[in-house]
C-alpha cells in the first residue's frame, strides 16, 4: 500500500477536519472530481479512489455518533425511501456469490477486464470472483448514501454551503478542463502523473479529428461529460428556481462550453435534448410568478453563448472547420466502428439475461456500454425493478405536495433545504441520462453523496412540514346530565 501525490495531500486536510462532518462532505465533494486519481495504490494494479478517504472519515463519524446513542430525526423517512437499494445491494452480494457458479460456462459475458488477447469478443461465465471489486463499491456507496442522509435529516445542517462545495467542483473540473486544453495545443505543463494516479483505470486521452479530446481530471471524454451533465442541470435548475448559490449561471454556460469542447457524443446529446425538456417542464411546474426566471436564463444562456464564441470564431476561422468536423463526427457516430462495437455490448447484455431467465449473471460479472443493459445483465429484471422503485420512493419523498395552501407553500418554499433538494435532483437525473447514454454503471462516490444530500434535505423538509402544521382541534365534550351545546375543552379551561 502506498499513497500519491494527491493522497499524502489530501489526508492532512481531512485529518483537520475529522471531527467536523460537515466540511468532510464539502471536501468529499471537492475531491470526487479527482476520478481518474487515487489516494492509496494496493499491489500496483488497484487504486483507492481520493473522495473515498473524506467518505470514509464522514461516514465513521456517524457510526461513531451511532455507537454513542446518538439517533436522527429521519430515519423512518430515509430507511423507507432508501430500502429498495438496501435490497439491490442484498441482491447484488447473493448474486454476485451464487449465479455465476449457477450458469458457469452456458452464458457468454462482456468481463470487467478482458483479456489483451481477446478483447472485444464474449467469454463464457466463469466464477473468478470479479464483481466482488464491484459489490464492495456498491456497499460503500449505498452506506454513505444511507448514513449520510441520515445526518442530513438534522436541524441546522447548512444545505446551501454544502451545494456550494458540489458547484465549486464544477469550477474546478472546468479550470482543468481549459487548462488541459491550452497544455495539449500550446505544449504548457499539465500535472498528468498527479491527476492520472490510479493504476486500475484505462487512461483514455486522443484526439476527435485532429481536435484534441477533454477528459479533464477523469479517465475519458464521456466521464467528463456524464460529471459536467449533471452540474449544468443543477445550474439551470438553481437559476430558474432563483437560488443564488455560487454564481450558478456562470457556471451553466461555462459546463455547456466545457461539454462541447470536450467532442463527446454522450455529452453533447444530453445537454442539447436534457436542457430543451428541462425548460419545457418548468414552464408548467414553477408557476406563472417564476415563469420569467425561465426566459430569464433561456436569454442568458444565449447572450454569453453568443459573446463569448463569436469573438473566436471572428478571429480564428479555423474554428469554424473544427466544429464541423466535430458535428460531422458526431452525426456520424452511428456508423463509427466504437458504436457498433458498443451496441453489441448492449444487445451481448440482453442475450445474457435472457440466457439466465431473468436472473441476470451476477452482479459485476459484465461490463456493458450502456447503464439500462448493464443493470438487467447484472441484477437482471429484479435489479432493474429495485432500481425504479427506488427513484419511485425518491420522487415521492422530494416533491411539494399541491395540496397546500398558497400561504403555506410560499413558506415551505422558504426553507433552505430546497436548495439543496432543486441543485442535488436534476443533478443526479443529468448523470443518469448520460449514463442511459454511455456509462456501464454509476459507481462514483460524488453520485451517492449527492442522492444523500437529496433524500437528507427532503427528509428535513418533510418533518419541518410536520412540525409547523396546526395541531387538530380538541372534540367537544358533552357533560353529561347538562342541557346545552358542546362546549370544547379549550374553552372551558379558559
Amino acid at each position: 500500500m502506498q499513497p500519491t501525490a494527491l493522497g499524502l495531500l489530501l489526508l492532512p486536510i481531512c485529518l483537520c477536519f475529522a471531527g467536523n462532518p460537515v466540511r468532510l462532505l464539502q471536501i468529499a465533494f471537492v475531491a470526487a472530481i479527482f476520478e481518474a486519481g487515487a489516494a492509496l495504490t494496493i499491489g500496483g494494479s488497484l487504486g483507492i479512489p481520493v473522495a473515498m478517504v473524506p467518505g470514509l472519515m464522514f461516514l465513521i463519524f456517524i457510526v461513531a455518533q451511532y455507537l454513542l446513542g446518538m439517533r436522527y430525526p429521519g430515519e423512518r423517512l430515509v430507511l423507507w425511501t432508501a430500502l429498495p437499494l438496501i435490497l439491490l445491494l442484498g441482491y447484488a452480494l447473493a448474486g454476485a456469490l451464487l449465479l455465476p457458479d449457477a450458469f458457469q460456462g452456458q452464458v457468454l459475458v462482456r468481463p470487467q477486464k478482458p483479456d489483451p488477447l481477446n478483447i472485444g469478443a464474449p467469454v463464457p461465465l466463469q466464477p473468478d470472483g470479479s464483481g466482488r471489486n464491484q459489490c464492495l463499491y456498491l456497499a460503500m456507496n449505498v452506506v454513505v448514501m444511507v448514513g449520510g442522509a441520515l445526518f442530513l435529516s438534522r436541524r441546522a445542517i447548512p444545505y446551501r454551503k454544502i451545494l456550494a462545495a458540489y458547484l465549486l467542483g464544477g469550477y474546478a473540473v472546468v479550470l482543468l478542463a481549459a487548462w488541459q486544453f491550452v497544455a495539449r495545443t500550446t505544449g504548457l505543463f499539465f500535472p498528468d502523473d498527479l491527476l492520472y494516479s490510479n493504476p486500475g483505470l484505462t487512461l483514455m486521452i486522443d484526439s476527435f479529428g485532429g481536435i484534441p479530446r477533454l477528459n479533464g481530471p477523469f479517465s475519458e471524454a464521456s466521464a467528463l461529460a456524464n460529471y459536467l451533465s449533471g452540474v449544468v442541470f443543477c445550474c439551470l435548475w438553481l437559476s430558474i428556481r432563483g437560488h443564488r448559490v455560487m454564481a450558478p449561471r456562470l457556471l451553466l454556460v461555462l459546463g455547456v462550453l466545457t461539454i462541447l469542447a470536450s467532442t463527446s457524443t454522450t455529452g453533447i446529446v444530453t445537454v442539447v435534448v436534457g436542457i430543451p425538456l428541462i425548460l419545457l417542464f418548468a414552464t408548467g411546474s414553477v408557476g406563472r410568478r417564476n415563469l420569467g426566471k425561465v426566459w430569464v436564463t433561456v436569454g442568458l444562456l444565449a447572450a454569453a453563448l453568443i459573446l463569448l464564441v463569436g469573438p473566436v470564431l471572428v478571429l480564428a476561422p479555423k474554428v469554424v472547420d473544427a466544429i464541423g468536423v466535430v458535428v460531422e463526427g458526431t452525426l456520424a457516430k452511428t456508423s463509427s466502428d466504437s458504436y457498433a462495437d458498443r451496441s453489441t455490448q448492449d444487445s451481448d447484455a440482453i442475450v445474457a439475461l435472457l440466457d439466465t431467465y431473468g436472473l441476470g449473471v451476477g452482479w459485476g460479472s459484465f461490463r456493458s456500454s450502456s447503464l439500462l443493459p448493464g443493470i438487467l445483465a447484472n441484477g437482471g429484471l429484479i435489479g432493474l425493478g429495485l432500481v425504479l422503485w427506488f427513484g419511485f420512493r425518491v420522487r415521492r419523498l422530494a416533491r411539494q405536495p399541491r395540496s397546500l395552501p398558497p400561504a403555506e407553500a410560499a413558506a415551505d418554499r422558504r426553507h433552505e433545504g430546497w436548495a439543496a433538494v432543486d441543485g442535488f435532483a436534476p443533478a443526479v437525473c443529468g448523470q443518469v441520462a448520460a449514463g442511459l447514454l454511455a456509462a456501464p454503471m454509476l459507481t462514483s462516490l460524488s453520485f451517492f453523496l449527492q442522492l444523500a444530500c437529496l433524500l437528507g434535505a427532503a427528509a428535513r423538509i418533510r418533518l419541518d412540514r410536520g412540525a409547523a402544521a396546526p395541531a387538530p382541534a380538541p372534540p367537544p365534550v358533552r357533560l353529561r346530565g347538562l342541557s346545552g351545546p358542546a362546549i370544547p375543552l379549550s374553552a372551558r379551561s379558559a
